[in-house]
């Protein structure tokens, strides 16, 4: 304890994340982490939001696929032209 402690007083407080992980990594991580809170909790409204629709519209399997995959194509679509990566 007493090695850790002298290591811990070498490098500042701050800093003490920093020598575990490059900035790198650091980062990815926290991205990373970010990103599966954000999904876990679209994750759950989906499902939620999905029994809400059955119940109350009384919705079609299909309908919901059909629209969910066309959202989805539109949303692709423009993340791709506004970032640049599509070829040509």
């Amino acid at each position: 304890f007493e090695d850790f402690e002298a290591d811990f007083q070498v490098i500042a407080p701050n800093k003490f994340v920093d020598s575990l992980l490059p900035r790198g990594e650091l980062h990815q991580l926290a991205l990373g982490v970010v990103i599966m809170v954000i999904y876990f909790g679209f994750d759950g409204f989906t499902s939620t939001f999905q029994q809400m629709l059955y119940r109350r519209y009384s919705t079609s399997i299909l309908n919901q696929i059909f629209f969910t995959t066309c959202f989805s194509s539109c949303m692709s679509t423009a993340w791709l032209l506004t970032t640049d990566q599509v070829p040509g």
